[in-house]
């Protein structure tokens, strides 16, 4: 009798769990990229093939350029609001990393900030565009400031919000550990997972953030996106940035969330030390924001990025 009081328990939970794993398999599959235009696609979008990749983006307005460059695992829809605000000014470049959005996996499987750079120099390079003022959000910012290290002439302005590149050590060995099955558990994770994921940065809690996890969610069953993602992540390696940052003459601007859960504030001070030989430094931090401010506090950051812009020589 007792064996049978659990027995029968476990084998409802192993038939539960089997039952689940066939559904979300079918559920969560990949989307082809095809669908995912059809449903986000705007009549602006392209597609360039740099070094191999074919990179979507997606260019608006006239006057100085203005490159953007999204947070990890998000895609180009985060700037929609900033976009909009300058490209009656402003040559507004926006485009979708690999491994990302609607781009997609890296053909070489390279996800390193090299190469990061090496394609944002060569997408620029493809547009016929020879300088810009950058902006990155978190992982954006991480390869725009390394590529202002490396490009100064062509670095009009640096604009860093919640950027990664000053991070604590891991400890001894872990680096880059995410064993083979994460792979598996993210084909199946359920969709309120990514929602809580969302509503973890986004701090603001009158901001509707459904259709901003719908369309997270959507972009990471593109095609390949999540082996590539669990594979970027992998790749990814703790440095001291801090050499990186002393050669930035551009002048500078750090926008920051004070209820950032992922980077704390006080990485805006590291940063700023960090930044020595900038032209100018400019810094802000926001109120009720966390770690996504192009969509948590659109309006204020952009029109304190186009006062920035403007108050330039």
């Amino acid at each position: 009798m007792i064996k049978r009081l659990v027995i029968w328990p476990l084998a409802a939970l192993g038939s539960a769990l089997l039952a689940y794993l066939c559904w979300a398999l079918l559920a969560y599959t990949e989307l082809p990229v095809a669908s995912l235009i059809e449903r986000y696609g705007t009549p602006d979008l392209r597609q360039a093939a740099i070094h191999d990749v074919p990179i979507h983006y997606r260019q608006s307005g006239p006057g100085p350029a203005v490159v953007l460059i999204h947070s990890h695992y998000f895609d180009m829809g985060m700037w929609d609001p900033w976009a909009q605000a300058l490209e009656p000014d402003y040559t507004v470049i926006r485009y979708d990393l690999s491994s990302h959005g609607l781009t997609g996996p890296h053909p070489g499987n390279d996800y390193s900030m090299a190469e990061d750079v090496r394609l944002l120099a060569g997408l620029l390079d493809a547009l016929e565009i020879g300088s810009a003022h950058l902006v990155g959000s978190s992982l954006g910012g991480n390869i725009a400031f390394h590529f202002a290290a490396l490009h100064p002439a062509r670095t009009l302005s640096l604009t860093l919000i919640n950027s990664g590149g000053i991070q604590r050590q891991p400890k001894a060995g872990r680096e880059g550990e995410i064993p083979a099955w994460a792979d598996r558990v993210l084909r199946i994770l359920p969709r309120f997972v990514f929602q809580r994921f969302i509503d973890w940065m986004i701090v603001n809690e009158e901001l509707d953030t459904r259709k901003i996890a719908e369309r997270f969610h959507a972009m990471l069953r593109r095609e390949g996106n999540r082996s590539a993602e669990m594979q970027r992540m992998r790749q990814f390696k703790y440095r001291n940035n801090a050499p990186v940052l002393a050669r930035i003459t551009a002048p500078v601007l750090i926008q920051w969330g004070a209820e950032n859960p992922q980077l704390p504030v006080s990485q805006v001070r590291d940063f700023s030390q960090a930044l020595g030989a900038a032209a100018e430094l400019h810094s802000k931090v926001y109120r009720n924001a966390g770690h996504v401010l192009p969509l948590e506090q659109p309006h204020a950051t952009v029109e304190d990025f186009r006062m920035f812009l403007e108050g330039l020589p």
